[in-house]
């Protein structure tokens, strides 16, 4: 059981006043001495009733801060599913289209492939990458962003590859000193088959998320 202080401190100065003619024994120096110890007695039990005071009214900001941050918990991961929703056919059709360029590569990748084979298979993967980059950009950078923790950063990272292996594809199609080489291009084409592996595991978390939440169906072979 909580004392409360007023009460117990009005029974401390109920007790410490023994009567009227005690008082009137006192001289004026030891009346003044007891009225001190009094005064502090009563400054005492005010500092320590405001101290209490204090303590409950921390107690009761820290469960209404707890509350809040448990609503604005809630309302990020609402606010994640819907972004994570509103960009799935775009995110899909990025995912999907590296079962266009992974073939691709791997047919570059062939060291006895013959030149003219590989200049046609150099031309398609170059109008790939053009057509890979048109997807990735329209995917929402501030809707991946909001993405949940759970997939966010590794589906960023996903198109952060994907736009390198752009450039790469790129570099090798545009460089004629590359065509005349094929060994270079055999070596970017294991590169890009490589690579393509490793943005299908970046967007594992995602695919995943997608299926758990809101039943989107990916196929991830």
């Amino acid at each position: 059981m909580v004392m409360d202080p007023l009460c117990e401190g009005t029974k401390v100065l109920a007790h410490s006043v023994p009567g009227i003619h005690w008082w009137l024994g006192l001289n004026a120096a030891e009346q003044a001495a007891w009225a001190a110890a009094v005064m502090g007695l009563l400054a005492a039990i005010g500092g320590t009733a405001a101290a209490i005071g204090s303590f409950r009214a921390a107690k009761i900001a820290l469960v209404v801060a707890e509350q809040a941050a448990q609503r604005e918990g809630q309302r990020f991961a609402r606010r994640a599913e819907v972004h994570a929703a509103y960009i799935f056919n775009e995110l899909a059709l990025v995912y999907e289209f590296r079962k266009v360029i992974s073939p691709l590569a791997a047919s570059l990748a062939d060291p006895e492939l013959e030149t003219e084979v590989a200049l046609n298979a150099l031309d398609q993967i170059d109008k790939a990458a053009d057509q890979w980059k048109v997807l990735v950009s329209r995917v929402s950078r501030e809707s991946v962003a909001s993405l949940p923790d759970e997939c966010g950063a590794a589906t960023a990272g996903a198109l952060s590859s994907i736009q390198f292996a752009c450039f790469q594809i790129k570099a090798a199609t545009k460089s004629e000193r590359a065509k005349k080489n094929l060994g270079q291009i055999y070596i970017t084409a294991q590169q890009i088959v490589r690579r393509c592996e490793s943005i299908k595991e970046n967007f594992a978390p995602y695919v995943a998320y997608a299926r758990k939440t809101f039943q989107a169906d990916i196929d991830d072979s």
